[in-house]
């Protein structure tokens, strides 16, 4: 018994869209109010108060839709409005996914995986996994320890990247300062001893 031939032939079709202009344009009129959406937001979304620092604003669409009220004229999109108000919407439902009662929360479980896998692999390699708390690694000198006053500190001193000691001199760059503090209080944790497994 002899089985079937089966032949399989493949058609191969090139079709072109005449709207392809219209789409493209679309596409990045789209993209360029969901960039939009997000400045703005983000302006929004902390609001600074004398002396306390700042507060965290609840931004919603709703908001947000009146503020870019007119953004599709402004610009001359051919975007219909009901287009905009669903990007908006959308944008708002994506940056919700990061706002909970534990605002960290969400963000600290990759830490928390891995300080768990460095300590799994410390521990098959017959090592030592410790901590170190990096609490104020940022406003302290690397060089003297001192904490002065023009150092950078909490939200509003996020845009502070460079700042020098008044005690010692030190031109410090904030991270670099930051990863010395942390490297040092490690050495510190070490030359103290590890406890007896």
């Amino acid at each position: 018994m002899e089985a079937d031939a089966t032949i399989l032939k493949t058609l191969k079709v090139r079709v072109k869209d005449k709207h392809a202009a219209v789409l493209k344009q679309w596409a990045f009129e789209c993209n360029q109010v969901w960039n939009e959406a997000n400045a703005t937001t983000a302006d929004y979304s902390y609001v600074p108060v004398a002396g306390v620092g700042w507060i965290r604003n609840t931004f919603t669409a709703f908001d947000l839709q009146k503020v870019m009220k007119g953004f599709n004229g402004e610009r001359g999109f051919t975007l219909h409005s009901q287009t905009i108000q669903e990007v908006i919407a959308t944008h708002a439902k994506a940056r919700k996914q990061f706002k909970t009662d534990k605002p960290k929360s969400v963000l600290d479980a990759g830490w928390s995986m891995l300080k768990t896998q460095l300590d799994a692999k410390s521990k098959a390699m017959q090592g030592v996994f410790l901590e170190v708390n990096e609490a104020y690694s940022t406003q302290a000198c690397s060089c003297c320890g001192s904490i002065s006053v023009n150092s950078p500190k909490g939200r509003a001193g996020l845009g502070i990247r460079e700042w020098t000691c008044p005690d010692c001199g030190e031109l410090h760059d904030r991270d670099v300062n930051a990863a010395r503090n942390i490297l040092t209080a490690g050495h510190c944790r070490l030359a103290g001893g590890i406890p007896r497994l």
